[in-house]
């Protein structure tokens, strides 16, 4: 072995030693392996494989989410908060295994930026101008809110700091009020305008007949995959998919990862309500069922039967002036009779 080689060997040798030290303090946790295998470095001196993957943990970590990693709060109404804040907290040693395990290695993207995310979002939607609410009630709200989510997983938090909230349109800043007359939008899902013309040459459909001649009408070009979510969002919207965020009926929830009914909270971009609403326009849409986070069998069939009641209404104007004066008894009793003239006997 030349002299050259010999001194090449000695110092991978003295490399690959330096790499396998790691010296650990009481302030941080280390773990090596994954699964079942997971391992904690000890404190002081310990001996690792040479590039061994190192998981470090801070058993008192800051979670900064401000400047590029502010948070941006949807607020509904075509409006959004960006929030500065810093989370503090401390880990319990002997849960970061599970905690690694449960996040991949990321808690603060997989848990504590979701979790925030979520609950400013709650807080928020209760306060008519969240910039007048004082910061530190949202950060003691925010702090319970966190106390009771993480709490359990072995997570602590200390200190809940907001630094700003700064209200903002997610709306183009060149979109000016233009008056007009008023709009009204009929949607009808997989309508058949030739078996509507059909059925009105031989039974007669004077209301659709008066929509054709004094209004507008057609068949709407869709939008691959034909998935009632998606198509109606970008109608609502404007905009695509990829845009507004609504791809299927199912989406992922930010909090839990797992697979949710997908809702109005979860759409990236303003509809056409929350853009009336800017303006100071009123609107008003019967049967939008992803409006509500409540899908289960008993509230879409309450959702079809409230929807056709006020539909009625609209039918017996020929518009929505039937809904202006409308009050809560007019519509419990209509609902009564649609109740009755749905019974029968099979007799």
């Amino acid at each position: 072995m030349t002299r050259i080689a010999a001194v090449v060997l000695l110092a991978l040798l003295a490399t690959a030693a330096i790499l396998s030290v790691k010296i650990m303090d009481d302030r941080h946790v280390a773990l090596v392996g994954g699964g079942d295998g997971i391992r904690e470095l000890r404190s002081g001196i310990n001996f690792v494989r040479p590039f061994t993957p190192i998981r470090r943990y801070d058993l008192a970590p800051r979670y900064a989410l401000e400047g590029k990693s502010a948070l941006r709060v949807p607020l509904g109404r075509g409006k959004f908060a960006t929030v500065d804040c810093v989370v503090e907290a401390r880990l319990a040693r002997d849960r970061v295994k599970a905690l690694d395990r449960g996040y991949g290695g990321k808690i603060s993207e997989r848990l504590i930026v979701p979790l925030v995310s979520r609950d400013l979002r709650e807080i928020l939607a209760h306060a008519p101008d969240p910039q007048r609410v004082p910061l530190d009630s949202i950060g003691a709200g925010l702090g319970a809110r966190l106390r009771d989510s993480v709490g359990p997983l072995g997570i602590t938090i200390t200190a809940v700091a907001l630094k700003s909230l700064v209200v903002s349109s997610a709306l183009p800043g060149d979109l000016a009020r233009q008056g007009g007359v008023k709009v009204f939008i009929l949607g009808l899902d997989a309508y058949d305008w030739e078996l509507s013309d059909l059925v009105s040459k031989s039974r007669g459909l004077p209301n659709i007949e008066r929509l054709k001649r004094e209004g507008s009408w057609g068949d709407l070009r869709s939008i691959e995959p034909l998935v009632s979510p998606l198509i109606w969002t970008t109608i609502a919207t404007g905009v695509t998919p990829d845009i507004h965020g609504i791809t299927d009926f199912l989406a992922k929830s930010e909090a839990t990862g797992e697979d949710v009914p997908a809702t109005s909270d979860m759409r990236r971009v303003p509809a056409l309500w929350n853009i009336a609403s800017l303006f100071g326009l009123s609107s008003g849409f019967v049967g939008w069922l992803a409006r509500t986070d409540d899908l289960s069998e008993e509230n879409l069939k309450r959702a079809v039967i409230y929807g056709s009641t006020l539909a009625s209404f609209c039918v017996e104007k020929f518009g929505v002036e039937g809904l202006k004066d409308l009050n809560y008894l007019q519509i419990h009793d209509r609902v009564r009779e649609f109740r009755e003239l749905t019974r029968f006997d099979e007799d």
